[in-house]
């Protein structure tokens, strides 16, 4: 058993968002076999490291804790969330705002390359996402032959921990839509849409496939239930703004299209129980390739028949196990004709709800949470620093490399390669432009303050002396 702190990049309450929920969940799961901390904005942080042995954080945490750059304990960083790309979809809306919030791209993937270069053992969401990060860390010197040797497929570096559901399923405790919001009747039709409405999604499509419905099928509604994150510190979403005008302009607005702030994450199930279909649709872009769609798990848990676009990895989930149906990239038509056949052929919509049923159990937190877990019961320091200084330091990268010089071509070799290498660098200072400068620099000077002494010897110290002999 370890002694693991978790730190959350958001405060755990009532209402929290994915960074949170991801947190709360794995400090639970840990919590079983290991004694588990969960902290968010610690003031007494070193105190902290100093009593614990893992230290699982998401990708922000060395810009906002620079202590753990540096700490001697066992860090995993959590890279569920590419964020590079939800911020480069926000950059193509929002260019001034997000220009004031992040400022340049490069930034943001520094912060990554920096965790990439400090931890000692890195969780994502899927396989898209393993293979990404599995690049990078090939371009920053983690992947050596020692590691590359394990037959383990380097899951001893970087494995997949998806975002998960808990293995009690929901129950329904207060009634919250059908008969509550005044254009919502119990015997309506509910395809709701969970989570947040970001940049890099797609709701725009969503309402126009309503608006081609509702025309013949009045008693269908869309409701979106998060359209205020309660912590990450985001621009307001361009979309979002775009999605309420839009449905304004259709007529759908709190008649067959309802916004809602945001919701406790203890009450979702009481409005996911009242829904029919669960919803999320989005562009077919490098976010989505990426992406881990968190709230899409919301619908496997609430055995919620799913329409989901093309693109991501869950599209090819919800398609592969006929959990509900795949939609076009932008097609409200497509997306029209799947709320119909999900609502109209009752087959087709209950053999979903039973594969729903029979695949829920392969994304119940406690099964996923296991690479963790089994990390976290023999944690080590295997964080490669020697090689990461190498590829980014090229005199370090030489000093690194001697054995092996030694090795191939003896102590004269080393000794020639020594020379060599030094003739190299020593004719490239000669022939730069800023060694010309300095010397040119150092030869004025020189010069100068030769001419000075020159003429206070014959205009101070010669007469002086002549004087006085």
């Amino acid at each position: 058993m370890s002694k693991v702190l978790v730190i959350s990049p958001d405060e755990v309450k009532k209402e929290m968002a994915g960074p949170a929920i991801r947190a709360f969940e794995i400090a639970k799961h840990l919590g079983r076999d290991h004694k588990v901390t969960l902290v968010y904005r610690p003031e007494n942080l070193p105190q902290l490291i100093s009593e614990h042995d893992v230290i699982i954080c998401q990708h922000l945490a060395l810009t906002h804790y620079p202590i753990l750059r540096n700490c001697n304990k066992t860090l995993v960083f959590d890279l569920y969330n590419l964020s590079m790309f939800e911020c480069l979809e926000i950059a193509i809306k929002e260019p001034k705002q997000y220009q004031a919030l992040f400022g340049e791209y490069h930034p943001l993937l520094k912060v990554y390359i920096d965790i990439l270069k400090v931890g000692d053992f890195f969780i994502c969401a899927n396989e898209h996402q393993r293979n990404f990060w599995l690049g990078m860390l090939m371009a920053l010197g983690r992947i050596d032959i020692n590691r590359y040797r394990d037959e383990d497929k380097l899951k001893n570096l970087i494995d997949i921990v998806p975002f998960g559901i808990p293995s009690q399923p929901p129950s329904h405790t207060k009634t919250v839509l059908k008969g509550v919001y005044p254009h919502i009747k119990p015997e309506d039709k509910i395809i709701i849409w969970a989570g947040g409405v970001y940049d890099w999604l797609d709701p725009l499509t969503s309402i126009k496939a309503m608006h081609k419905i509702v025309a013949t099928r009045p008693e269908v509604k869309l409701f979106f239930m998060g359209t205020k994150n309660p912590h990450r510190v985001l621009p307001k979403m361009r979309v979002c703004q775009e999605a309420i005008r839009l449905s304004k302009e259709l007529g759908l607005y709190d008649n067959n299209v309802f916004f809602n702030g945001w919701v406790e994450y203890n009450e979702r199930q009481n409005y996911l129980l009242e829904a029919n279909i669960g919803i999320t649709t989005h562009h077919k872009n490098m976010e989505s390739y990426f992406s881990s769609r968190t709230r899409i798990l919301d619908y496997i848990w609430a055995n919620l028949p799913i329409i989901i676009s093309e693109g991501d990895g869950f599209s090819g989930i919800v398609e592969r196990y006929n959990l509900g149906l795949v939609v076009k990239d932008s097609d409200a038509d497509t997306v029209a004709e799947a709320i119909l056949k999900l609502i109209d052929d009752r087959d087709f919509y209950n053999n979903c709800k039973k594969n729903l049923k029979d695949v829920a159990p392969d994304f119940y937190w406690d099964k996923l949470v296991e690479p963790l877990n089994r990390f976290c019961r023999s944690p080590a320091l295997t964080r490669d620093r020697c090689i990461n200084i190498a590829v980014h330091n090229r005199l370090s990268y030489h000093l690194f490399r001697i054995p092996h010089y030694i090795s191939y071509h003896g102590y004269k070799g080393i000794l020639k390669y020594l020379f060599k290498m030094c003739s190299v660098r020593l004719k490239k200072i000669l022939e730069s432009t800023f060694f010309i400068l300095v010397v040119s620099g150092l030869t004025f000077m020189v010069l100068g303050i030769t001419f000075i002494a020159i003429l206070l010897n014959d205009l101070i110290v010669m007469p002086i002396y002549q004087k006085n002999g």
